[in-house]
């Protein structure tokens, strides 16, 4: 690799540091010479011994090199020129004698091999054989005796590495004096890629892996360009020498050579001692920025065996050598590496003017992130690359980035994994997040590698969730897992003395009970998804301790591969019953039945419910009301002994507060009516036409103003545009020039309060791969409110400034659940009629065009040929589902509104809407839950006709024809479609795709491609059925491995035999569907849409595939 002239200000005044020339026309070693004859007196160690600093300057450190070297050529004898041959260290010793001895190796001309000994001996046997070590240097104290003795003897080691041989002390390499030194022939010029040093990785998921470093590597690694103003600004004189205080193993940082005139300090046992290997080995390169700028390094006085280091010895040796800095992991702060330092404890320091400095860097890569930084205390968790390497930042999840180094004439990594614009890279697959006001300041965020994609694409970021874990005072390690599962759980390993038995259940939950208020506390400031339930705790038993890697840290996959056993079994008895611990009463009382609905729903939910709230208006979803559902069939199997089968599956949704609950579990236990109907059609009936008659009285006058005309392009208000359909038709409504503001209408994220409106847009966008440019845009302004608060939660103010502007109304948003009832829509009811209102009270001479998305469920029992585009009067066509019975009253109210008032609103009637030309398909919807089945079953329903379902929850039911045809729509279709629906007259439009494509085709697609056979929905639906466990239960974990099961009850009620009569319906009776006046509204988008294909159902697996919703 080429070098260039790389030029750094540290070190330029200094008055006894020349800095060396860094083009590549010396080497590592013949820079280290260059520094015995330019800055003989500079000095590169310090340490107290005695009350009084010594120093060791460059002359007298380089001279230590020539005699370490010379030790090393009598041991090597022939071969110590030899490139190929590598001298491994396993060694205890102090920091300088472990400098010299490197740079010994080095100079010697062989391969140096420092090994941590924090390796397993299995560890230490692998990196033996993999770099076929010749000789092997150890120190002589009990540790390192204990390790080799279990090296030497297993007949695993198989490699020709000699008998171990004792390190010289530290006398011997430094003793001497000038004028009794030999120095060694001046060196020849070397090959650039000459192997000079060999450093592992720390093993975190396997056993650590040598990676080579090669000569202009070293040189490199002091090119990182020094940022603190001290050191960059002031001239290194000796009296203001900017000085490191090394609280790190130097073995784990010979590569990161720190910049300018630093002292370091080396703990050698720290508790942390390997974590510079991975993380911070990319600061490896200490000794070379060293030689390149200047700095010094302090540390302990030189013993045999080395100190101890504790916190107090530390610092008061930092203070002794008067050091600037200490570099440590976080258990010893001002500049960390090599594990997370918790952000409240970060926080904490800075507010007490302790500066922190974060450092990254990777054994492949070298030191990459200028050093020092100016200290920004605001800023404290974020780094800046040095400009020296080519970083590249890979879009990985809104505003997290994967991080690659791209090869440069200044910067070569080590390793390469991956290509980029034509280009070798290496892939860290480290996770950043850039500062959100500071484009070139990162923090690191995770690695891709252990992000744990959840059953519903929802991610876990593991590191942050362990590391709080384990600041309990009992809790040594902690391990999450969950990939693949709706949710996620933890293994926490006990601290030696707080270790049990595991299998003795009175001490795992007491042990549980101990650490949940941390747990609690972990919950509270984490996504919904990632919250930790008391059953999903596993406790590391004594016999099968962690894996641990040379960090410290456990050895995520082998961990996980340890406990395989225990993780599914918590995953199948977690799914019987949840929260077993919470209180029962013997006497069923209706207070009792609602102090035991109360603390399950409680408990579940983590937010304060009144009794007659709605937990689903409240955010309970379908896991949470699993977990509601079979704590309280616990309750009644185990205290009430009522037999809980005939109880119906969706009971929790059917009475979705804590009072209907409650009165409900009384009903049964006392009087024995567990199988009273829950959708008594008379009953539905009534409340559907009380909400109506309830919510289309007293609609207000459209009063326009002869003072306002509409100006300019058109405005429109958006609700639902964080959502599949809604957030491609913001991207369309944004690239049209017609349109001149949108207002994107969300409510807050329930789940995730903390997410702004903003993050919410675009980790839409991102999944459904739109253009999250049109985010920015100036048309596009995002409300965080509900369309059932007074003013819509914005303020008066706000309200009617958006009021006075609206020329459209576009009103998608409605609640995704096939599950909960009608009274759970009650508030999206309420909020139609209050847009209805918005509308009325528009100052425009006409009221603005309202469009509504309704669904083509509301005519699922629709028995009159083909679905109109025309009112129901009847509610019984909708009667089924509380989506589409919901949806039914909207449409029932905004024809009211017509009747009664100006406002001539367009209900646009959306059929199944299917995945995009990207192939972004959201997995709670049906089909994909019926896919999944596929692969879970080991076999895929033919469907005679066509089976209809309720689209995605958002949008009606899909139909399978009897001719056997599909009329799925594509998602950006369907949204170019109603924008081009915008302007119609007609009050009502069905939208599904005009070209059908035949039910074989697609499904015998979906069949290749899991690899399954095609059987008959009968067969298919019965093999639904067994799979599930005894009892009435669908457990969380069988819902979380196949979806369609959370769904059995709509796959049941679509399951009908086809007959002569039926062959002008589609399949299960549902009628087909009229579309000649949306044809006539979008001719655009319906005129030239392509059928369904073989190349859509590609599409949809791949993204299933890829988001981990399929397994491969």
């Amino acid at each position: 690799m080429s070098h260039t002239a790389h030029k750094t200000s540290q070190g330029q005044k200094s008055n006894t540091f020349t800095p060396p020339p860094l083009d590549g026309s010396l080497s590592m070693l013949e820079i280290f010479d260059f520094h015995r004859k330019n800055s003989p007196n500079h000095p590169l160690f310090l340490f107290e011994e005695g009350g009084r600093i010594e120093e060791i300057t460059w002359a007298h450190a380089v001279r230590a090199v020539h005699t370490a070297a010379r030790y090393i050529q009598q041991i090597c004898g022939k071969g110590s020129d030899d490139p190929s041959t590598v001298v491994a260290i396993l060694a205890n010793t102090d920091t300088f004698s472990y400098f010299v001895l490197l740079a010994g190796i080095i100079r010697a001309g062989c391969q140096a091999f420092p090994i941590s000994p924090r390796n397993s001996p299995a560890a230490v046997i692998h990196l033996l054989q993999e770099t076929r070590s010749k000789y092997l240097l150890i120190s002589h104290d009990p540790s390192i005796q204990k390790l080799i003795g279990s090296v030497y003897p297993s007949p695993a080691l198989k490699s020709s590495v000699g008998e171990p041989i004792t390190i010289p002390t530290f006398e011997y390499l430094f003793g001497g004096t000038e004028s009794d030194f030999d120095p060694l022939p001046p060196m020849q010029q070397q090959e650039c890629n000459r192997p000079s040093l060999i450093l592992h990785s720390s093993g975190s998921t396997s056993h650590p892996k040598p990676i080579g470093i090669v000569s202009h590597q070293l040189v490199d690694a002091g090119l990182a360009p020094c940022k603190h103003p001290m050191i960059s600004s002031l001239s290194l004189e000796r009296k203001s020498a900017v000085r490191f205080w090394r609280s790190r193993p130097l073995r784990e940082s010979f590569r990161l050579s720190l910049p300018s005139h630093v002292s370091c300090y080396r703990l050698r046992n720290a508790p942390l001692d390997g974590t510079w290997f991975d993380q911070i080995n990319d600061q490896a390169d200490s000794t070379f920025l060293k030689m390149a700028s200047g700095l010094t390094m302090a540390s302990f006085s030189p013993r045999d065996p080395p100190a101890l280091p504790t916190p107090d010895r530390v610092f008061s040796g930092a203070i002794a050598t008067h050091s600037s800095y200490i570099t440590c992991v976080p258990s010893f702060i001002e500049i960390y590496a090599g594990a997370p330092l918790q952000k409240d404890i970060g926080d904490m320091l800075v507010s007490n003017d302790v500066n922190i400095i974060s450092i990254y860097g990777a054994t492949e890569v070298g030191p990459v992130m200028a050093f020092v930084p100016a200290p920004k205390k605001e800023a404290w968790e974020y780094f800046q690359f040095s400009p020296h390497c080519r970083p590249v930042f890979l879009p990985y999840q809104g505003n997290v980035f994967q991080l690659l180094f791209q090869e440069c004439p200044t910067h070569s990594p080590s390793v390469f994994n991956a290509q980029f614009q034509g280009l070798r890279a290496y892939d860290t697959r480290d996770l950043v997040v850039s500062h959100p006001t500071e484009p070139n300041m990162w923090r690191i965020y995770g690695r891709a590698d252990e992000q744990l994609m959840h059953s519903n694409g929802e991610k876990t970021n593991p590191i942050p969730i362990e590391s709080m874990l384990t600041r309990h005072e009992k809790i040594e390690f902690a391990v999450m897992f969950g990939r693949g599962q709706f949710h996620a759980g933890v293994i926490v390993q006990p601290k030696l003395q707080y270790q049990f038995d595991t299998g003795n259940e009175g001490l795992l939950a007491e042990f549980r009970n101990e650490i949940w208020p941390l747990v609690e506390q972990v919950n509270d400031c984490s996504p919904t998804h990632s919250r930790l339930f008391k059953e999903m705790i596993l406790v590391a038993s004594p016999l099968k301790p962690f894996d641990i890697s040379s960090k410290n840290t456990p050895r995520r996959m082998a961990v996980l591969t340890a406990y395989q056993d225990e993780i599914e079994q918590a995953y199948g008895s977690a799914d019987k019953y949840s929260q077993p611990d919470i209180p029962l009463s013997e006497i069923w009382e209706i207070e009792d039945c609602l102090v035991l609905v109360r603390c399950a729903v409680r408990r579940v939910l983590q937010v304060p419910v009144s009794d007659d709230e709605d937990i689903f208006q409240a955010g309970c979803d379908s896991l949470q009301a699993a977990w509601i559902r079979n704590t309280l069939l616990h309750a009644l199997q185990h205290t009430a002994k009522v037999s809980t089968s005939p109880i119906p599956q969706n009971f929790v949704y059917a009475n979705p507060s804590i009072r209907k609950l409650g009165t409900y579990i009384l009903d049964v236990v006392v009087r024995g009516q567990s199988s009273v109907s829950l959708t008594v059609s008379s009953r539905k009936i009534t409340d559907m036409e009380r909400l109506v008659q309830q919510y289309s009285a007293n609609f207000p006058c459209h009063v326009p103003s002869s003072a306002i005309s509409a100006a300019g392009g058109e405005v429109v208000l958006l609700t639902g545009s964080t959502g599949f359909l809604g957030s491609h038709i913001l991207e369309q409504l944004e690239k049209d020039t017609s349109v001149s503001r949108i207002y994107a209408l969300n409510r807050k994220d329930i789940k995730r309060p903390e997410r702004t409106m903003f993050a919410r847009h675009k980790a839409a966008f991102e999944r459904n791969s739109l253009d999250t440019t049109s985010l920015v845009s100036s048309k596009v302004v995002m409300l965080q409110g509900s369309s059932d608060l007074e003013y819509f939660g914005l303020g008066e103010a706000t309200f009617h400034q958006i009021q006075s502007s609206v020329t459209c109304v576009i009103h998608n948003a409605w609640r995704v659940n096939f599950n909960v009832t009608l009274s759970s829509f009650e508030p999206l009811i309420a909020g139609t009629r209050r847009m209805i209102d918005f509308a009325l009270g528009s100052p425009f001479p006409n009221p603005p065009r309202f469009i509504f998305i309704s669904t083509l469920g509301v005519l699922k029992g629709w028995t009159e040929g083909p679905s109109p585009e025309a009112p129901i009067l009847q509610p019984t066509s909708a009667i089924g589902l509380g989506y589409s019975e919901s949806k039914w009253v909207a449409e029932r109210i905004l024809c009211n509104a017509s009747e009664q008032t100006s406002l001539k609103p367009v209900i646009i009637r959306v059929g199944h809407v299917c995945g995009g030309q990207a192939g972004n398909w959201d997995t709670s919807e049906w089909i994909p839950a019926l896919v999944r089945s596929g692969q879970v079953l080991k076999c895929f329903p033919h469907v005679d006709g066509v089976c209809t379902g309720p689209i995605r929850p958002h949008f009606a039911l899909t139909f399978f024809a009897i001719t056997q045809e599909i009329t799925w729509i594509p998602v950006d279709v369907a949204a170019a479609a109603v924008i081009e629906m915008r302007t119609s007259k007609e009050p009502f439009l069905n939208l599904v795709h005009p070209k059908p494509a035949p039910v074989q085709l697609i499904f015998s697609a979906f069949a290749n491609a899991l690899d399954v056979p095609l059987v008959s929905y009968g067969e298919w639906l019965a093999a639904l059925e067994s799979s599930r466990n005894e009892g009435s239960d669908v457990a969380v974990a069988e819902a979380i491995e196949n979806p369609a099961l959370i769904l059995l009850d709509f796959f049941r009620s679509v399951s009908r035999p086809v007959s002569v009569r039926d062959r002008d319906r589609e399949a299960f009776g549902f009628p087909p569907v009229a579309m000649d006046k949306a044809l006539t509204a979008a001719p655009i988008q319906l005129g030239n849409v392509l059928p369904i294909s073989e190349e859509n159902v590609v599409s949809w697996m791949t993204y299933w595939w890829n988001i981990g919703f399929l397994k491969r």
